[in-house]
């Protein structure tokens, strides 16, 4: 016979094994996901560039090998790049690193399509398409910003001093215009 002090012993001893087993598998699963979150291509700028410099890379060097399958997940990245990590750290990119980001895209696109990449940007391709009007958008936009910037540091102040400056000048010219008027009308 089982002694009946055991019986809650055991119970007890099963309830706190199990306690703590679930405590490591929810810590475990816990840091799991805080790492996972923070080694994404969009965890850091520095993360974001090389992430995509590596995806185009990887293309270059093995395409006649790439499956639809491989193309798919390719194509997947590619878009969390763009579309996610892109934006996040647009302005935060130097001049370089817009032209590697750049770069980097076209060659993804010229890996992607080969020769037929112009005919696809003529014929309309819907993602290619979608994809450069926004930037170009979005391009000319920063530009007509950047362009009001710097003709607001750098200009602004000197147009001003040179209306002041026409402004003197004309009223300096009108003294001497009126002053000439006079002295025609003293002679009459």
């Amino acid at each position: 016979m089982i002694n009946r002090n055991v019986i809650p012993f055991m119970y007890q001893t099963i309830k706190q094994k199990t306690m703590k087993y679930s405590f490591y598998a929810i810590l475990l699963v816990s840091i799991f996901l805080t790492s996972s979150c923070q080694t994404g291509p969009c965890s850091s700028k520095d993360n974001f560039l090389n992430s995509f410099e590596a995806l185009v890379g990887e293309i270059q060097e093995n395409k006649s090998d790439l499956t639809d399958n491989d193309w798919e997940q390719i194509e997947s990245e590619f878009n969390q790049i763009t579309k996610e990590c892109y934006k996040k750290y647009k302005s935060d990119l130097t001049a370089d690193e817009k032209k590697q980001y750049w770069e980097n895209t076209a060659s993804y696109y010229s890996e992607k399509y080969g020769g037929d990449m112009l005919s696809l940007i003529g014929a309309g391709t819907e993602q290619l398409t979608e994809f450069f009007d926004e930037e170009m958008q979005e391009s000319l936009l920063e530009m007509k910003e950047e362009l009001k910037n710097i003709f607001d540091d750098e200009f602004k102040e000197d147009l001003k001093s040179a209306v002041d400056e026409l402004v003197g000048e004309l009223g300096k010219f009108g003294k001497e215009l009126k002053k000439g008027i006079d002295e025609i009308e003293v002679e009459k």
